[in-house]
């Protein structure tokens, strides 16, 4: 078990700051991305899966699992992910990775109009 960090009283705390500077930066706009590109995800499944589903006939207890799915996943897999992004790698490389397959998977559940296929 990690022991606390010690505080040094001598540290510089900066008094002001520039908000439109930290909004600005790469990294606040990537990790903003990525944030918003997950609840456009989540608004998107809930708004529009449901008439795609449709075309299985599936059981309400079924569908209603497919809906439970994202956060049962997102439960198992957020301890793993924050281990990675804390010790073993860079976790904006991993956010654009997350937010990458996040799109693809958008682009194939609409199905995208460039996408000659049927939902």
């Amino acid at each position: 078990m990690r022991s606390a960090p010690s505080v040094d009283s001598d540290a510089k705390v900066p008094q002001k700051g520039n908000m439109l500077k930290f909004w600005l930066h790469p990294r606040t706009i990537v990790y903003s991305l990525c944030v918003f590109t997950s609840f456009n995800y989540i608004g998107f499944n809930q708004a529009t899966l449901e008439p795609h589903l449709r075309l299985f006939n599936l059981s309400g207890v079924t569908l209603g699992l497919m809906f439970a799915l994202n956060g049962i996943v997102y439960a198992l897999t957020a301890p793993v992910w924050g281990w990675l992004c804390d010790n073993k790698s860079n976790s904006l490389t991993l956010s654009l990775f997350g937010c990458s397959i996040n799109i693809f998977s958008l682009l194939l559940i609409g199905p995208a109009p460039f996408i000659k296929n049927e939902p």
